[in-house]
Order: C-alpha cells, then structure tokens, then sequence
C-alpha cells in the first residue's frame, strides 16, 4: 500500500513539475528563425569577448600549462585552496554527466554534426572564462576571520560600481545570485542524479530509483557540510579517478574500433555543415552543439569565477589563464564521448529517448567493451557526486550575499531534496530545467563582462610585455 500511494505521489510530482519547466522553458528559449534567443546571446558573448581579449587563451596557452605545473607557486600567496585545488574543484563542477549524457543528448536532438559546435564552443568558453577567472581574483573579498570569497557577485556589483555603474552592477549581482541558486538545485542536482541513475539503472535495473537519490543525498550532505576546503580536497583526488575512469574506456573503445574512426570523423566535421535535411536541420545541428557546449564547459556563465576566487593567488592574471585551460580539458573528454557514440552506431537506434543520454552512453561502451557499463555506471556517480559537492559550494556562495550566512542550512536541505528528486522526475523535464537554470546566468553575467572587458585587456597586455621580457609580473 505505502508502495502504490509512492508511486502516486512521484507521479503527481512528476506531471506538475513538467507543467512548470515547460512555461519556462518556452520562455527562456524563444527563438528567431530557428534559434534561441538564449544561444545567439551566449555565442555573441564568446565572440565579442574572444576578439576583444585578442585571443588571449591561444597566445598564452604554453604559460597557462606552466601556471599550472606549479611554475609560479608561492607559498606566501593568500587563499583557501590552492590554485590546483581550485582548478580541480571548477573541473569538478564542469566535468560531470554533462560531458557524457550531455554529448549523447546532443546527437540525439541535433546529429552527429553537433559534437563539432561543443567543441567550438570551448574556444570561446576559454577566454570567457579567462576574463571572469581574473576579474573574481580581482575583486575578491576577505572577510574579517581571514575567509575568502568572490565570483560575479563581487565582480558585477563593485566591478561596475567602480565604473559609475552601481545600479546596473547590483542588479546584475542580485540576478546571477538567484539563477545560480537555482541551477546548482536544477542543472547540477537533478540532471546529474538523473542521468547517472540512467546509467545505472542499465546494469543495475533492480536498483530502485528512490534509493540511488537517497545515497546520492547521503554522500552530498557529507561532504558540502566540510565547505570549500574539504571540498577542494575531495576534488583533487576524485577528478583524476573518474577522468582516468572514463578516458581509458573511450581510447579502449577507439582502438578497438579504429577502422570505423576515421569515418566517424568525417562524419562528425561534415554533418556539422550539412543542409541534407535543409537549413532548418543545419539551424538545429548547430543550437544543439552551442546548447549542449555551454551547459557541458559552462561558457559564460561565471560559475568556475567562484572556485577561483578563493584560490591561493597573488596575481589575478595567472588565475584566469589557469582557468582558461578548464574548457580545452572539457572539450577533450566531450569529443571523446562523442567519437565513442558514433563509431559504435548506438545513435542510429530510434528506440532510445534522446534525453536519455547517460543510457545511450551506457550502451555505447557496452556494445565494444561488455564488462565496461559496470565501471562506467560507477564513474557516472563520482561524475554525479563531484559536480553535485562542487555546485552545492557555488549556490551557497549566492545564497550567502543574497540572505547571509546564517541561513545556509536552508539552501542545503534544499538542495539535497532537488538532488533526490533528480532521481524520480522523467529526464525531458530534468533537461529541460536545467537547461533554463543553467544558461540563465549567463544573461546578468556576460553584459557586466562587456563593461568590464576593457580593464582586463589592459592589465593583460601589461602583464604579457612584462612575460615575454622575463620581468616579475606582480598586478594588484
């Protein structure tokens, strides 16, 4: 009885929540000739920064890489986590489901075509993140127990204050604080339960729903209630693991299928430009890659800005290059994904609901490797759990400058409930909102980086002249 009332209860759940997400949606995702408003801002975002930055994160990739290795580290410098550890916890946030499922989604909706504009999409996520990496260090605060703390909420509000443009920079700071509480309950707590459930439930079909949301709860609230340090410290030895997972499954699968690879690439590149099914097909190819892209490297939507904030940094230029490397990373592991579920053709399979990603991907190994399902469903999880901790962080963070610390235990019941909930609502309506969630921030965060582009430039055309004459470089 207690069973059957459960099930009428989730489902209940289910069709008012579906109701909600689809107004939304439809709202956020109006589109003129085909494609989103939402996908024409955040592409025009990466464009215009991209070129006014003058490409920075090509030019200065070698020295990113070096910032990286430690090249740079001093031991005096000021933070919470080190500059690594920082790296590790945004690659944590943006290196989840999104790049399994979220590639797979990609084909289903758009073609194989769409890999090709994820991967665009990380050229211009790259100086976007640059830009908003260096204006977080920037603009950081301490607090006055030595804590620190910054992202957009900082760099809108005082950043553009200190340009005379106090109104519009608090406004900004507030909008960007609201959609990124929500995001972390909806992009990055529902989709990533969602997902990696779906994964699961396809080498483990007895595992009921309800239970995997509760370990998945259980193993959050853990380690969110350790705050940034204990996640920072978490992060930097779970990324490997799950990485280390997944990518010596995809290479295995390559080589095994290596006759059907250089077809795949073709296919991949050509289909990215077809107008076999008309420009309207093309059009979706397209918004699907850019769509997708941004949701999986998180262009422009100022969330890593958080994690590197807090970084033990001295010179905020060094933080965003670092940063920059971040959608590169992501961009390999999706093209990846991407090259796995086209060699072995699970694409073509109409049965498979196209939101249905983390399955398809599933399936996809399965169909090369029979065993691999199994520790792909595990590396799903850590998947899941990494990027659930790291945006539990992030939307407290937002939580914090909207309602004060006091309050934080609120945010996190929340969150966790959404993460539940992630397990039992259809993956349509999860995709969905996290879609609207998720790409929403990008609206507040990318108009207060057109005003705030030109002083980067600056201090970044400083700090290359005094690079490449072997100068101490020291900006404050």
């Amino acid at each position: 009885m207690l069973q059957l009332d459960l099930s009428f209860l989730f489902l209940q759940a289910d069709r008012g929540f579906k109701i909600i997400i689809d107004g939304l949606y439809d709202l956020l995702f109006l589109s003129i000739g085909g494609c989103p408003l939402i996908v024409i801002w955040l592409l025009l975002g990466g464009i215009i920064v991209s070129f006014r930055l003058n490409l920075l994160n090509l030019r200065g990739f070698t020295h990113a890489v070096e910032i990286a290795r430690g090249k740079y580290d001093n031991p005096g410098d000021r933070g919470e986590v080190s500059s690594l550890q920082a790296l590790a916890t945004a690659l944590s946030a943006t290196v989840g489901v999104g790049n399994i499922a979220g590639v797979a989604i990609a084909i289903g909706l758009g073609g194989v075509g769409a890999v090709f504009w994820m991967m665009f999409t990380a050229l211009l996520a790259a100086n976007l993140k640059f830009l908003e990496c260096t204006l977080a260090q920037k603009y950081r605060l301490t607090s006055p127990d030595g804590h620190f703390s910054g992202g957009p909420t900082q760099y809108l509000s005082r950043g553009l204050a200190k340009q005379g443009r106090e109104k519009l920079g608090k406004f900004c700071a507030i909008a960007f604080s609201l959609f990124c509480i929500f995001a972390s309950w909806g992009a990055c707590g529902m989709f990533q339960t969602n997902q990696s459930y779906g994964a699961f439930s396809h080498v483990m079909p007895f595992l009921p729903p309800g239970i995997y949301g509760t370990i998945l709860v259980v193993c959050v609230g853990v380690v969110i209630l350790g705050g940034i340090e204990r996640i920072g410290r978490v992060a930097e030895w779970l990324v490997p693991i799950m990485c280390g997972i997944y990518l010596s499954g995809a290479f295995c699968v390559l080589v095994l299928e290596y006759d059907r690879l250089p077809e795949a690439i073709v296919a991949i590149t050509s289909e990215a430009f077809t107008l076999k099914a008309g420009l309207g097909g093309l059009m979706g190819t397209i918004v699907q890659g850019i769509q997708r892209g941004s949701f999986s490297n998180e262009m422009g939507l100022g969330s890593a800005a958080i994690a590197h904030a807090v970084s033990k940094q001295s010179v905020p230029i060094r933080e965003g290059f670092l940063a920059s490397l971040e959608p590169l990373i992501i961009a390999m592991i999706s093209l990846l994904t991407g090259l796995v579920i086209v060699v072995t053709g699970v694409y073509k399979n109409s049965e498979l609901v196209s939101t249905q990603g983390g399955k398809l991907a599933v399936i996809a190994f399965e169909n090369t490797i029979p065993w691999f399902p199994y520790l792909l469903a595990a590396a799903m999880f850590l998947f899941a759990l990494s990027t659930a901790i790291s945006w539990g962080y992030y939307g407290e963070s937002c939580w914090v400058y909207l309602f004060g610390q006091g309050s934080t235990a609120i945010y996190k019941v929340i969150l966790l409930g959404f993460i539940f909930l992630g397990a039992i609502v259809n993956s349509e309506s999860v995709v969905k909102f996290g879609d609207v969630t998720m790409l929403a921030m990008s609206i507040p965060n990318i108009l207060g980086l057109y005003f705030l582009c030109g002083e980067v430039k600056e201090e970044a055309k400083i700090y290359m002249k005094n690079l490449a004459s072997s100068a101490e470089t020291i900006l404050n």
